[in-house]
């Protein structure tokens, strides 16, 4: 897979934010995406190092819909948070705030 097929979205929510003055970054991933492609798309994309990776699942939301209130349910998805070495940083999530 190419490295921008890997990042999905970068996660922007108020707690992202905060975290990336430390220099913790979420991004959105494909659940099929292993934590050793993603620290390799990752550095490829941005030029940074990274230091540690956590990723999560997310399950997807019910929803009822339809006349006779069928039940549906929406696919899962996968963040990961990303530790960058000491000094690197990423340039275009900064400009985002």
């Amino acid at each position: 897979m190419e490295p921008k097929d890997l990042v999905l979205k970068p996660i922007v929510t108020e707690k992202s934010s905060r975290r990336a003055d430390t220099g913790r970054y979420v991004f959105a991933v494909p659940c099929r995406a292993t934590k050793a492609q993603i620290k390799d798309a990752l550095g490829r994309l941005y030029q940074v190092k990274i230091k540690k990776i956590w990723s999560s699942v997310v399950a997807g939301k019910t929803h009822r819909l339809g006349r006779t209130r069928k039940t549906v349910r929406a696919g899962d998805s996968k963040k990961v948070t990303v530790q960058l070495a000491a000094g690197s940083k990423i340039e275009s999530m900064e400009e985002k705030k």
